[in-house]
C-alpha cells in the first residue's frame, strides 16, 4: 500500500508539474492576449481620433472650397463686366478712328478744292478759273 501511495504521489507530483506548467502557459498567453487587446484598443482610439481630426479638416476644406467658388464666381462676373467695357471702348475707338479718317478725307478734299482754283489760275486764264470754281462747288 505504501508503494501504491508512493506511486500515486509520484503521479500526482507529475500531474501537478504538468498542471503548473499549463497554468503558467495559460497565464502567459492570457497576459499576451490582454496586452494585444490593450494595444488594439489604443489603436482603435488613435484611429477614431484621426478620423475625427480628418473629418474636421474635410469640413473646413469644404467650406474653403465653397468660399473659393464664390470668389471665382465674383471674379468671373467682374471680368465679364470689364470685358464688356473693353469691347465697348474698342468699338467706340474704332468708330472714332473712322470718324477721324472721314474728317481727314473731307479736310483733304476741301483743301484740294480750295487749292485747285489757285493753282489753275496761275496756269490758266480767268475763264478757266471760273470753270474750275464751278466744277469744285458741284
Amino acid at each position: 500500500m505504501v508503494g501504491v501511495l508512493k506511486q500515486e504521489q509520484t503521479d500526482d507530483d507529475t500531474k501537478k508539474e504538468w498542471c503548473t506548467g499549463e497554468l503558467d502557459s495559460a497565464e502567459d498567453k492570457l497576459k499576451g492576449d490582454m496586452q494585444l487587446i490593450k494595444d488594439t484598443e489604443t489603436s482603435i482610439a488613435d484611429a477614431k481620433e484621426t478620423v475625427n481630426t480628418l473629418s474636421n479638416e474635410i469640413t473646413m476644406l469644404v467650406g474653403q472650397v465653397a468660399m473659393l467658388d464664390k470668389d471665382v464666381a465674383t471674379a468671373t462676373e467682374e471680368r465679364k463686366k470689364e470685358n464688356a467695357g473693353f469691347k465697348e471702348l474698342r468699338s467706340s475707338n474704332g468708330a472714332a478712328k473712322e470718324l477721324i479718317e472721314m474728317a481727314k478725307k473731307r479736310a483733304a478734299d476741301a483743301d484740294a478744292l480750295f487749292r485747285a482754283p489757285v493753282l489753275r489760275r496761275r496756269d490758266r486764264g480767268d475763264e478757266d478759273l471760273r470753270f474750275a470754281c464751278d466744277a469744285a462747288r458741284s
